[in-house]
């Protein structure tokens, strides 16, 4: 179970960087791509999946985030997974669970794996 929350931690802790308010459409699906990546490259560091069912999971879990959450909202799940809570506890995640748990449906993901520390010298 535990390992199952690391990859919902790796999914929900996406690092934003340079959204603004009132951004275009265009910056808008900037930022939604610049999310799906972030996420994908987390979960194919903890080799939970390859980089394509990573994309489509990422893609999937960002769309239902900002179908489905208020911007405050999103902010507060943030906030849950960059101090270590579990953002299942949430309100809005439980809410949005089902739809979450749809963007799996099909999907091959592996127990996640700690990455490999270099050998030392």
């Amino acid at each position: 179970m535990k390992q199952l929350n690391l990859v919902k931690q790796a999914i929900l802790t996406i690092a934003l960087g340079g959204f603004t308010l009132g951004a275009s459409a265009a910056e808008i699906k900037n930022v939604q791509q610049a999310m799906v990546s972030k996420c994908a490259q987390e979960i194919m560091y903890f080799k939970v999946a390859d980089q394509a069912t990573a994309n489509k999971l990422c893609s999937c879990t960002t769309q239902v985030q900002a179908d489905n959450l208020k911007l405050g909202e999103f902010w507060g799940m943030q906030t849950a997974a960059v101090n270590g809570t579990n953002p299942d506890t949430l309100p809005q995640i439980k809410r949005i669970q089902p739809k979450l748990q749809q963007c799996r449906v099909g999907l091959k993901l592996n127990n996640p794996q700690a990455p490999a520390r270099p050998a030392a010298k």
